[in-house]
């Protein structure tokens, strides 16, 4: 028996095999060439979960029915051993290079479920950043001489571009407040720091970075000398720390750990 769903846009069309019965369904493309993901199905109904798909054999690769974080870090994975999938019987249960490759990656994938978190870190969550250049002057906000950014959370740049660009910026527009008196350039002596998401498939490749909400609401991501200060702020926002790894509100979200004891 067969039945069919239209693909998505964007997804490729697959079929997918269990016993005597098939199914096409709308199937991830991946980087590992001649696997996709689809989602898992038993009897009449979705289970919730992904799996891992041969797309040559139609075969569903064993012990892989995941999240689809989880089914995607799988499928890379297995794109590390080797193996060449675009083959028609790569999938072949009876090799034993095969069995070992999928043990070997379901069983940590099982693991990092249980634990909330990736199948493997990708980067360190806190990178260095060159100092912070900052202005001196007066804060035009209430008149008195200070720095313009001497809070760290304030205005700072990482380069010297970044403070000429910022300056221009503030010149021509002719709805800010005018800079008054002298103002001065100083680079701090340490490094500064950002937080970025450890997570292997964070936004595709392009990790998200800790920031804050400055007090006109507006949103600032650049680094700061203050570790703890972004360590605290991003916790309020749904940061989730793992050790020396940080995981995104998104990422923290998709990898939640799996309580169901009666799963594995």
């Amino acid at each position: 028996m067969t039945r069919t769903v239209t693909p998505a846009p964007g997804w490729v069309p697959v079929t997918t095999r269990r016993g005597d019965h098939t199914l096409d369904l709308p199937a991830e493309p991946i980087a590992t060439p001649g696997l996709v993901l689809a989602p898992d199905w038993q009897g009449n109904r979705w289970t919730g979960r992904f799996v891992v798909v041969h797309a040559a054999s139609s075969m569903v690769v064993p012990y892989t029915a995941l999240p689809l974080v989880y089914a995607r870090e799988v499928a890379d994975q297995l794109g590390q051993h080797g193996i060449d999938w675009t083959d028609p019987v790569a999938a072949q249960p009876t090799r034993p290079r095969l069995r070992a490759a999928i043990l070997h990656v379901t069983i940590a994938a099982t693991e990092a479920w249980q634990c909330g978190v990736p199948l493997w870190w990708a980067r360190p969550s806190w990178q260095a950043c060159p100092p912070l250049w900052r202005l001196n002057g007066i804060d035009v906000a209430d008149g008195e001489d200070g720095w313009i950014s001497a809070l760290d959370f304030g205005p700072a740049w990482t380069t010297w571009r970044g403070v000429v660009g910022w300056l221009d910026l503030i010149h021509d527009d002719p709805f800010a407040d005018p800079l008054i008196g002298t103002i001065t350039v100083s680079r701090d002596r340490d490094l500064s720091w950002r937080l970025v998401c450890a997570a292997p498939l964070c936004h595709h490749d392009q990790p998200a970075v800790g920031g804050w909400f400055a007090g006109e609401g507006d949103w600032i991501e650049r680094p700061t000398t203050d570790r703890e200060f972004l360590a605290a702020t991003s916790t309020e926002l749904g940061w989730r720390q793992h050790g020396r790894h940080w995981l995104c509100p998104a990422c923290a979200h998709d990898h939640t750990p799996n309580y169901d004891s009666t799963w594995w």
